[in-house]
């Protein structure tokens, strides 16, 4: 579907017997969708050569969204890559394992993290985890929740003797607005008296709000057996003769010029 584009939608019902009238119309638009980027600036981090450890580094989001998609673009240098396990957290607390154990005694990252990139493929050089890529963890469980607040990127080195730094790392957050929302339009209110009846029965309604009024009448095979317009705005009342109508349940359409309502009526 289209960004901000209004889409309508109606039912008819339909069997191998029959086929019924469309109900009231109703609408849905969809949201458009807005991407920000948030860069650290808690850069560099230096990841020690020493004894196995764990580093963070922050990046804060004064007034965010609610998520509905986010990206993480992420460079670290560091030799023996396979040494690390990298690890976003969200301001709720939600973790997401971007990369863990991977690609060997080689150097660098240099990658965005994207459910819809491809599947990591280690490079033959340095960074040798470069590209869009799929992270170890799926980023679509931080949607719907808030990105206002401190995100933390987490970098784990599990052997000591190679080190690095966090050089860089953002967010690319995507949110939806206006939100999706659903339409009811005012329904067309009437009343049918009596019913059932012979065939010869008033239609009434105080809320007629278009200058003519379309009065239809379906078998239950979907044929049109009476369709004629009268004068309408504020008060309707008329009377309908369904001339030779058999015994039977019908279907009595009423459309004042966008609202539209269908009852049953039965036939004696």
């Amino acid at each position: 579907m289209l960004q901000s584009t209004t889409y309508y939608w109606r039912v008819r019902p339909n069997n191998t017997l029959c086929t019924g009238v469309y109900g009231n119309a109703f609408q849905f638009q969809t949201g458009q969708i807005n991407c920000a980027t948030s860069t650290s600036t808690n850069i560099p981090v230096t990841i020690s050569t020493g004894a196995p450890s764990t580093v963070n580094s922050t990046l804060s989001i004064a007034s965010g969204v609610t998520i509905a998609d986010v990206n993480a673009y992420v460079r670290i240098n560091h030799s023996y890559v396979e040494d690390l396990t990298v690890t976003l957290i969200s301001p709720a607390g939600t973790e997401i394992q971007l990369l863990s154990g991977v690609c060997g005694d080689l150097n660098n990252i240099n990658a965005t993290f994207d459910d819809g990139g491809a599947t990591l493929v280690c490079a033959g050089g340095a960074p040798v985890v470069t590209g869009t890529i799929k992270p170890s963890q799926s980023l679509s469980a931080l949607n719907g929740e808030s990105s206002t607040g401190t995100w933390t990127l987490r970098v784990q080195d599990a052997v000591q003797g190679d080190g690095g730094s966090i050089q860089q790392w953002n967010l690319n957050i995507c949110s939806v607005g206006p939100a999706l929302g659903l339409d009811t339009p005012e329904a067309l209110t009437f009343s049918v008296y009596p019913n059932p009846s012979n065939g010869f029965f008033t239609i009434q309604s105080d809320k007629v709000t278009s200058a003519k009024v379309d009065v239809m009448v379906y078998d239950m095979q979907g044929r049109t057996i009476f369709n004629r317009s009268f004068d309408g705005e504020g008060a309707f009342r008329q009377d309908i003769r369904l001339d030779n109508a058999q015994a039977g349940v019908y279907l009595l359409s009423l459309n004042d010029g966008g609202r539209k309502t269908v009852k049953r009526i039965v036939v004696e």
